[in-house]
């Protein structure tokens, strides 16, 4: 029959369970320990410059967008016309256009 091993039984045979197994440890723990915080810090900065580089490209991407919005002339041309902005709004499209002989307005 077997006994159970208790905690306190293997504290006090601590010598005799090092004389069983060895005195070294299985992994170099130290440098584990350092070479994994090293990461953990490398990984960090990479995560704060791709957020940084992410909100950048967000914002390049938005104020793109906001220009785009203000060459799109069917669009401008349907919002003012509905009286949603003032005709100074066209101002952003009139290099768009020209006056033909005739009087008539030629996209360029």
């Amino acid at each position: 029959m077997t006994q159970d091993i208790t905690i306190e039984t293997l504290e006090a045979n601590f010598e005799h369970i090092l004389s069983l197994v060895g005195e070294q440890s299985f992994v170099e723990w130290d440098s584990f320990t350092k070479s994994s915080t090293s990461l953990n810090k490398n990984m960090d900065e990479l995560a704060k410059s791709l957020n940084l580089f992410r909100e950048i490209q967000q914002r390049r991407f938005i104020s793109s967008m906001k220009k785009l919005k203000g060459y799109d002339i069917p669009d401008l041309v349907k919002t003012v016309k509905s009286k949603k902005l003032p005709k100074e709004a066209l101002k952003s499209i009139t290099g768009r256009f020209k006056l033909s002989t005739e009087n008539k307005l030629e996209l360029v």
